[in-house]
């Protein structure tokens, strides 16, 4: 671990030289690794067919090199933060990474500051954010993929703010000092028109993290009411929460459960069907406990 000086005190810095396919490095972006890499060559970095059916030997430690822009696909392997050495590398290159644990500048979405909340029922008071997955209504990267926008879970991918950031940056992002949590997996914060694309396909929606349906990707585009389907968990302890959609919209979602879940507030094991969220003051929160869903919401369960 290196240290480097800022604000008189020594602050922990981990780096790390990385692999960036294609795009461009944005300093305090999130990358996350890409999981299913082969090799850091453009012509052979992910893995072909099923991945039961490939062999041990298709596995390299290119999927510990190479990093991306965060996805539904690899939010469970987040990196690390974009140095403002590396800022503006177009890709295929090389690029230097804060990894978990360190203290560096990660790029909000807006003038968020210590201890004044913004958006969504489960912001931390600004005081921790999470990197953005962001999709538009074709399933394409949003405008804020990849920054730190409200809070998520604890652990990799989130960071609590140490001071706030003083220069402005292009898209009305902003730059801020922050420790980047370690741990087990943050899952990060997912936006976007999730509605419409839940409802054609649910593997868009991320397996672990925070769904959130009061995100500016969504502003502009129609919605309509909607049931979304959560199957099984993957994992005991697996964590997902759903902030309810954008008021402008006037929609409500339902989440239902294939398996029902067990409300937190509940002394007996009663399995209910579905909680329905039509306001971002709305939220549901769940826990995997290797049957059914452990479950707490704002808004009405039935």
């Amino acid at each position: 671990m290196n240290a480097y000086v800022h604000g008189g005190s020594a602050a922990p810095r981990k780096t790390k030289r990385v692999f960036l396919l294609s795009g461009t490095a944005n300093e305090g972006e999130a990358v996350c690794y890409n999981w299913d890499a082969l090799t850091v060559t453009a012509e052979n970095d992910t893995l072909s067919g099923n991945l039961a059916t490939n062999s041990a030997a298709d596995w390299t430690d290119a999927r510990r090199t190479m990093v991306e822009v965060p996805s539904q696909g690899n939010n469970l392997h987040f990196a690390g933060v974009v140095d403002r050495a590396s800022d503006g590398v177009v890709g295929p290159n090389w690029i230097t990474i804060h990894e978990p644990g360190s203290v560096c500048k990660v790029r909000t979405v807006s003038t968020v500051s210590i201890g004044i909340g913004s958006t969504g029922s489960m912001n931390q008071a600004d005081a921790m954010l999470t990197f953005n997955i962001s999709t538009n209504s074709v399933g394409g990267a949003g405008t804020n993929n990849a920054r730190f926008e409200i809070g998520g879970f604890m652990g990799e991918g989130s960071a609590t703010l140490l001071a706030e950031g003083t220069a402005s940056v292009p898209n009305d992002s902003y730059l801020k000092m922050a420790h980047l949590h370690e741990g087990p997996p943050s899952g990060g914060v997912q936006g976007g028109s999730l509605i419409t694309l839940a409802l054609a396909d649910s593997s868009v929606l991320i397996p672990h993290g925070v769904i959130n349906m009061d995100n500016t990707d969504l502003t502009t585009e129609a919605e309509t009411a909607a049931t979304i389907s959560v199957n099984a968990g993957k994992f005991v302890g697996q964590k997902l929460a759903f902030i309810g959609p954008t008021a402008a919209n006037s929609v409500a979602v339902a989440v239902s459960f294939l398996t029902g879940v067990i409300p937190m507030s509940s002394v007996t094991f009663i399995s209910v069907t579905q909680a329905t969220l039509s306001d971002p003051a709305e939220f549901l929160t769940m826990e995997w406990t290797g049957a059914r869903w452990l479950c707490a919401t704002s808004g009405g369960i039935t």
